[in-house]
C-alpha cells in the first residue's frame, strides 16, 4: 500500500473542503454526541491522504470493502434513528447500547449491505464504487425514517410508499432539523464516498471470470442468508408501530423486514364468499321520498381534549367548543373509537364509508392506496343506488391517498378538491382552508338534486402545531411553555375556530325547508404528546361526534343507552336519523354491532362492556373479519 499527499492547487482546495467538513463533524459531535468525534477522526485519516492499493487479487478489497461499508451504514443508521429518543437518554455509546440490548438485528443489515456489494461486483462494478453504493440504500431509508418520525411521531413502514405524494404535499407545515441528519448521516457518508473515489486500486492479474464467479456465488449466498434471517426474525418478532418502538425493540431495518412479511393477507378460517356476496347483490327498492339530505363532515384531527384533562393528564382549561357542547335539541353527542392516531386520515374515512373495520389488517395498511382497486360497496354507493346525488369534497390536493381513483369506485358521482373550491388568502388559517370557508363551499353545492349526500373532509386543523403564523393568533388555553404548550394552545385555538364554523353551518341548515341530517366527527387525535392510554379502550383512540337534524330526530336514537361506538358503525346511525332504510349489507353490520359495539385496530368491546384483544375467540369477530376480507380482497 502506498500513501501520498497531493500538492497541486486542486489538492489544496480539496484539503480545505474536506478539513472543514471533518472539523464541523468533530465540533458538532463533541457538542452533541462525543463518540462520533472518533469516527470523524478515522474518516479524516482515510480521506486526507491518497491511498494506492497494489495486490494481485481482489480478495483483499472484497473482504475489507463490504465490511467497512456495512460497519459505516449500520453505525450511522442506528445512530440517526436512536439519537434524541427518550429511551436512549443516558447512553453515551451507540455500540454499547446495541450490543447490550439486541445484537441479533445486526445480521439483517450486515447481510443486506454485503449481499448488495457482491451483486454490484457481479455486475462488473469496481470494488471501490460497489463499496459506497452498497451503503447508500440503508442510509437513504434511515434518513427517510428519521424525517418521517420527526414529521408524524411514528416510524417508516412499507405502506408509506403508497402515501409519498401526500407526505410531500404537507411537509411545508413542519420544521425539520438540518444539522443533526447532516452531521450524523449525510456528512460521514459523503466523506466515505470521497475517500473511496480518491482510492487507487491497481488492475488485478486474476482472470475476470473467476472474480465474477466468486462475486455471484457470494451474492447468492448472502442474499439467501438475508431472506432466511428475515423469515426467521418474523417468526419471533412482532411489528412495532407506536412512536419509536420499532427502533427500540427491533431496529428500523428489522422492523421493516418483519412488516414486509406481515403484508401477506390470508383468507380467514371458515370464510365463505357466497355469504357476503349475497349482501351486496340484492336489489335496492327503498322509498326515500321522506328521507332527509345527508351531510357528513369528517373534521381533521377534531378532538375533545377534556378526555385528558378529566383524566388528570393536563390542567383544566376554558372550553374551546362551547357551541358544540350547547347543542341538545335534535342532537346526540357521543364518542367514536378510531383505528389511527395522529395521521392516516383515509383509514377513518374508509371505516366510516364502508362499515368495514381496518382491525386485523397489517400495521400501517392503507386500504384506499393498497386494496381498493375495483367497485366497492359503501354508504355512497348504496345512497346513490337509492337515488341520492353523491359528492365528496376536500379542500386540499387531489393527489392525496389515491382518492381520485377510489371515490368513483366507492360510489361518489362528483368530487371536489382544492382547485375546485372558491377561496382567497383571507380564507386560510395558517396555510389551510378554514372550516368556515369549507362550509361555505359545501353550502354552495347543496340542492343540486332532490336528495343529496355530501361528504366533506376538512383540512383546517392539520398538524404543524408548533409553527407560528401571522394569520392565526393563538389563545393561551393552557399555561405550558415550549413546543408542548405551543402545540396544545395552537390546537385548542383551532378547535375554537371549528366550533365557530359549526355554528355558522347549523344556523344555515336550521333555516332550510328541506330536511337535513348532519354528522360531524373527528378522524383521529392530533399528534401531540398528551399523556394518555393507547391500550384497549384507551382515550387516545376516542374522537367526538354529533348527529344533528333540522327536524324531529327519531326517538330511538335519542333514547339509546350508550353513545360510545366506533367509526365503522356511524353510518348506521346516520341512516336511522335520515330515515333511510338499511340494506342487507348494513343490516348484517348492525347485527354484528349488537355483539361487538366497538372495534378498532387495538381490540374490541363485547356486549357486556369487556375489552378484548384479537387473540380472543369470538365468532362475531370472525364474521366481521370475513366481511373485511370479502370487501377488500374478494369482491
Amino acid at each position: 500500500m502506498k500513501i501520498t499527499f497531493g500538492k497541486t492547487k486542486k489538492d489544496i482546495i480539496y484539503y480545505c473542503i474536506a478539513g472543514a467538513a471533518i472539523a464541523f463533524g468533530i465540533v458538532f459531535s463533541f457538542l452533541n454526541y462525543p463518540e462520533t468525534a472518533f469516527i470523524y477522526l478515522l474518516l479524516g485519516l482515510f480521506v486526507i491522504p491518497r491511498f494506492e492499493i497494489k495486490t494481485k487479487t481482489s480478495l483483499v478489497e472484497d473482504l475489507v470493502f463490504p465490511l467497512s461499508s456495512a460497519a459505516l451504514a449500520i453505525y450511522f443508521d442506528h445512530l440517526i434513528t436512536m439519537f434524541g429518543h427518550e429511551f436512549y437518554e443516558g447512553y453515551h455509546s451507540i455500540i454499547k447500547y446495541l450490543l447490550s440490548h439486541d445484537s441479533f438485528r445486526f445480521q439483517v443489515e450486515l447481510f443486506l449491505v454485503i449481499a448488495l456489494y457482491f451483486v454490484l461486483r457481479g455486475l462488473f462494478v469496481p470494488s471501490r464504487f460497489a463499496a459506497f453504493i452498497s451503503a447508500f440504500p440503508p442510509m437513504l431509508f434511515s434518513l427517510a425514517d428519521y424525517y418521517i418520525y420527526t414529521f408524524r411521531g411514528s416510524e417508516f413502514i412499507p405502506p408509506d410508499f403508497y402515501g409519498v405524494k401526500t407526505a410531500f404535499s404537507v411537509v411545508g407545515g413542519y420544521h425539520f432539523p438540518i444539522f443533526l441528519p447532516l452531521a450524523f448521516l449525510a456528512l460521514p457518508f459523503f466523506l466515505y464516498v470521497t475517500g473511496m473515489l480518491r482510492l487507487k486500486v491497481e488492475k488485478k492479474e486474476e482472470k475476470w471470470y473467476v472474480r465474477e464467479a466468486v462475486s455471484v456465488a457470494v451474492a447468492v449466498l448472502f442474499t439467501c442468508g438475508l431472506f432466511h434471517v428475515s423469515e426467521d426474525i418474523s417468526s419471533f418478532r412482532t411489528v412495532m408501530m407506536w412512536k419509536d418502538e420499532a427502533t427500540r425493540y427491533n431496529g428500523f431495518v428489522t422492523n421493516f423486514a418483519v412488516m414486509l412479511e406481515t403484508m401477506k393477507i390470508d383468507e380467514p378460517a371458515g370464510y365463505s364468499r357466497e355469504v357476503y356476496e349475497e349482501l351486496v347483490s340484492e336489489e335496492v327498492s327503498s322509498d326515500i321520498s321522506d328521507a332527509s339530505n345527508i351531510i357528513v363532515v369528517m373534521n381533521e384531527s377534531y378532538t375533545d381534549m377534556t378526555v385528558f384533562s378529566s383524566a388528570g393528564a393536563m390542567d383544566p382549561f376554558e372550553d374551546p367548543m362551547p357551541y358544540w357542547n350547547s347543542l341538545d335539541e335534535n342532537t346526540i353527542h357521543g364518542y367514536a373509537y378510531c383505528s389511527v392516531y395522529g395521521g392516516r386520515t383515509p383509514n377513518s374515512e374508509f371505516e366510516f364509508l364502508t362499515g368495514v373495520t381496518t382491525a386485523a389488517l397489517p400495521d400501517g395498511a392503507i386500504p384506499y392506496s393498497m386494496y381498493v382497486k375495483s367497485e366497492t360497496y359503501s354508504l355512497a354507493s348504496y345512497l346513490g343506488d337509492l337515488g341520492y346525488s353523491t359528492m365528496a369534497m376536500h379542500p386540499y390536493l387531489a393527489s392525496g391517498w389515491s382518492r381520485t381513483t377510489v371515490y368513483p369506485l366507492i360510489g361518489f358521482d362528483e368530487m371536489l378538491f382544492i382547485d375546485d373550491f372558491q377561496y382567497d388568502d383571507s380564507d386560510l388559517l395558517r396555510e389551510y382552508v378554514s372550516d368556515q370557508c369549507a362550509y361555505e363551499n359545501l353550502i354552495s353545492q347543496l340542492g343540486r338534486s332532490d336528495k343529496t349526500f355530501t361528504f366533506l373532509i376538512t383540512m383546517q386543523n392539520h398538524g404543524g402545531y408548533t409553527v407560528p403564523y401571522d394569520n392565526f393568533p393563538v389563545t393561551e388555553y393552557v399555561p405550558y411553555g415550549g413546543d408542548y404548550g405551543m402545540a396544545l394552545n395552537t390546537f385548542l385555538s383551532l378547535i375554537k375556530e371549528s366550533d365557530n364554523a359549526l355554528e355558522y353551518l347549523i344556523d344555515y341548515l336550521s333555516q332550510q325547508d328541506e330536511k337535513y341530517t348532519l354528522l360531524v366527527f373527528g378522524d383521529h387525535q392530533p399528534n401531540i404528546e398528551v399523556p394518555g392510554d393507547m391500550g384497549y379502550g384507551g382515550n387516545k383512540w376516542m374522537v367526538p361526534y354529533i348527529i344533528w337534524t333540522n327536524y324531529d330526530m327519531p326517538q330511538s336514537l335519542q333514547e339509546r343507552d350508550s353513545y360510545y361506538t366506533s367509526l365503522n358503525y356511524l353510518a348506521l346511525d346516520v341512516m336511522e336519523a335520515a330515515g333511510v332504510e338499511r340494506s342487507g349489507y348494513y343490516d348484517y353490520i348492525n347485527d354484528l354491532r349488537s355483539d361487538i359495539p366497538i372495534i378498532n385496530n387495538r381490540g374490541y368491546c363485547d356486549a357486556a362492556g369487556e375489552w378484548h384483544g384479537f387473540d380472543s375467540d369470538t365468532p362475531a369477530v370472525d364474521r366481521y373479519l370475513g366481511l373485511q376480507y370479502y370487501v377488500l380482497f374478494d369482491s
